[in-house]
């Protein structure tokens, strides 16, 4: 079978393509912001900064595994080394992380709750994809119970 979009599971990329475009509108026009103080602006910027870096070590470890689909490419490998010896989805939590940063710099609470709803989307394609990861990987299943899904040591 081919791989294409619909079988991959392009419908999750492109939601989470609309449910990030929508965290950036509502925080630049979002009417109920607040004022925009140092303090938040720097606690973004280091968020966002923070989670640029992980984004970075989850692409680079990714390697030519990357895909924006939760359905692995079909000669993709299994990556448990780097930040995926700590997380199984370094680039959600990164994502998710940046969105927060700039919820948080914007001063956008209507944001904020746009980056809870990018972090629900995350768990339900990370979900979908660690099954397809499970058909594909027998290796899977114990890497999944040893690593954490998101957070080290939590969730």
């Amino acid at each position: 079978m081919a791989n294409t979009a619909p079988t991959r599971g392009g419908g999750w990329v492109v939601g989470q393509f609309t449910i990030i475009a929508l965290i950036l509108i509502v925080g630049y026009f979002d009417p109920w912001r607040t004022t925009s103080t140092l303090f938040n602006q720097l606690v973004g910027v280091f968020l966002s900064v923070s989670a640029i870096v992980l984004l970075v070590l989850g692409f680079s470890h990714l390697g030519r595994n990357l895909t924006p689909y939760p359905k692995p490419l079909n000669d993709g490998e299994l990556v448990t080394h780097g930040v995926y010896a700590y997380m199984r989805h370094p680039i959600y939590v990164a994502v998710i992380g940046v969105s927060i940063g700039y919820a948080v710099f914007m001063g956008s609470w209507v944001a904020g709750c746009g980056c809870v709803i990018l972090a629900i989307w995350f768990d339900q394609k990370a979900t979908r994809e660690e099954a397809f990861l499970r058909q594909k990987f027998s290796a899977y299943a114990v890497y999944s119970k040893t690593v954490a899904k998101f957070v080290p040591y939590l969730y």
